[in-house]
């Protein structure tokens, strides 16, 4: 057919030089393509491109140490290690000593999550590395607070048990489990009381067992709440049982709203000890243990345990991560203050 075959300085040329009917056909470009229309020709119809420089993404050093266990990427942790250790720091005192206890309680905290990720990963070589240096680490810098403080090897009687449960969960690949968790909890909650001992020179004032008397000179006096009648140490252990039980709830409020999302049970027992603890708040203010600010926080935040996973559940949406992240940053801000003011 004229027009479809090639002539000889086009053979010649390795190629064809023509193509018939080309003429109207434009040029496609790489977010281009052709749609064909109901009268045999064709438009150009423009592909939106994914944009991938406006992806935000961790940088690849930051990535790899985390796969490999040198950085810990539970962000949620992060408060459980500084909040109630420095409550205890705010209702005592500042020393060298409370350096070098919070110093071994972060290093320790590395350990553990190294050694977490170590187990439940069946022992993997390439996750030995920062077990082995945060472990030697906790290890001198352990010796040093012994050496110290000797009294504080006390405080290893109820770490001791907490630690090794969560070590064990972990070997079982059981580490998100709500016992594991408590156990986290429960080990930053002490913290707080061992920042308090360390503050107050180990005095113990208050405490009925003599034997626990460390302190021969008794000279410091530390700091009593304006809002409750309670005794140093009763006060302190009020403040750590209230913080330790809002990282507590944390634990099934968050799961309802993520991976127990449309649970039952879940969002029962999120609700349940959100409830439980404001009927403790206000027993407390009742008997002028604590103010009334206490209670009206955990009211709210007992509104807000059943309200998300509520909506959730009607709407058919998740509550975003980030939404969530921040609400629990404002809750414990709001109940950090409450605590340093009595």
């Amino acid at each position: 057919m004229p027009g479809l075959t090639p002539s000889r300085e086009a053979l010649g040329a390795g190629g064809i030089t023509a193509t018939p009917r080309t003429g109207s056909i434009p040029r496609i470009r790489d977010d281009e393509t052709f749609s064909p229309t109901t009268t045999g020709s064709h438009r150009v119809v423009r592909v939106p491109t994914r944009d991938t420089k406006k992806r935000p993404t961790r940088p690849r050093k930051r990535r790899s140490l985390t796969r490999r266990g040198w950085i810990p990427d539970q962000h949620g942790a992060w408060p459980m290690l500084l909040v109630p250790f420095w409550l205890g720091v705010a209702w005592s005192s500042f020393s060298v000593t409370t350096l070098v206890v919070f110093a071994t309680w972060l290093v320790g905290y590395f350990c553990f999550h190294a050694t977490t990720l170590w187990l439940r990963s069946g022992r993997k070589e390439r996750l030995w590395p920062p077990v082995r240096a945060y472990g030697l680490a906790t290890l001198a810098l352990g010796l040093l607070v012994v050496v110290i403080e000797p009294a504080l090897l006390e405080w290893c009687v109820f770490f001791l048990p907490l630690v090794s449960c969560a070590l064990w969960l972990a070997w079982h690949k059981r580490d998100r489990s709500l016992l594991a968790r408590s156990s986290a909890v429960a080990a930053s909650t002490l913290m707080c009381l061992v920042a308090y001992d360390v503050g107050t020179g180990f005095t113990r004032s208050g405490l009925a067992a003599s034997w626990l008397q460390h302190s021969q000179v008794g000279t410091l006096s530390p700091a009593l709440p304006a809002h409750s009648d309670l005794g140093p140490w009763a006060w302190i252990v009020c403040v750590a049982a209230c913080i330790g039980a809002y990282f507590w709830c944390t634990i099934p409020y968050v799961k309802t709203l993520v991976r127990e999302r449309g649970s039952r049970p879940w969002l029962l027992l999120s609700v349940g000890t959100h409830a439980a603890c404001t009927l403790v708040a206000a027993i407390a203010a009742v008997r002028g243990w604590a103010w009334w600010p206490l209670a009206l926080v955990w009211f709210a935040l007992t509104i807000r345990a059943a309200a998300g996973p509520l909506w959730s559940a009607r709407s058919g949406k998740r509550v975003p991560v980030r939404i969530i992240g921040w609400g629990e940053m404002a809750a414990t801000l709001v109940l950090v203050l409450l605590l340093l003011n009595g």
